[in-house]
């Protein structure tokens, strides 16, 4: 193990893992993470299933919440504080260097226990917080409801010491709409794990069953 080695401890407030971009991003930054040398800790939800090599801490079940699909849901809120209670007891037991917290709700958690525990605190972010409220009706498309909900999301912006974002836009309105210094923003783009999306030959079987002539595959 290299000497740089970190003990990171990553919080996804998500039902980690289901097979879905943001649980993807997060479990190839887990892996890349092991892959240099570092140890993880991953706190997420009750929900979804455990990844080999990942070890990872789960909140106390709640048997009426069976949600899998992104998009925001009222029963989060009381989640998420079991959520931060289980990064809380994490945190004492595992002794992270440096807490990475995925989406809004990862950094206000995250920004708990990196005061109570002094460690630095990054995030990883793959979007608006405001634009995905409005995109799936959450709140009102209401001039002042918007406002505010801007200065909240600025506000949880600012929070890590560094924060990863997975597209050049968002680390543009990172800097220009929430006044993040560029230096404290880093974009990072999405990738393929080549280990599972390999070229493959061509299977005709599966061409004819989907209705695809040889010359047009």
């Amino acid at each position: 193990m290299p000497s740089y080695s970190q003990r990171i401890l990553m919080i996804a407030p998500t039902p980690f893992f289901a097979d879905r971009g943001c649980h993807v991003r997060i479990l190839g930054e887990a892996k890349g993470l092991i892959d240099l040398g570092h140890e993880i800790m991953l706190c997420t939800y009750f929900l979804g299933r455990d990844v080999d090599g990942i070890p990872t801490e789960r909140t106390p079940p709640i048997f009426w919440y069976k949600k899998l699909s992104p998009g925001p849901s009222w029963h989060k809120f009381y989640i998420d504080l079991l959520l931060l209670w289980k990064v809380l007891n994490t945190c004492r037991t595992f002794k992270p260097d440096i807490i990475h917290a995925h989406l809004h709700e990862g950094i206000v958690i995250g920004k708990i226990a990196s005061r109570l525990f002094a460690v630095p605190l990054v995030a990883d972010l793959q979007g608006s917080l405001t634009d995905e409220l409005l995109a799936h009706r959450f709140v009102p498309n209401v001039k002042w409801i918007v406002r505010l909900m801007r200065g909240i999301e600025k506000r949880i912006n600012q929070m890590p010491c560094h924060l990863i974002v997975s597209s050049t836009q968002t680390a543009q309105n990172c800097i220009e709409v929430f006044g993040i210094s560029a230096n404290r923003v880093s974009a990072i783009i999405d990738g393929v794990d080549l280990d599972i999306f390999a070229p493959q030959e061509k299977d005709f079987a599966l061409q004819v069953s989907l209705g695809i002539h040889r010359g047009e595959g």
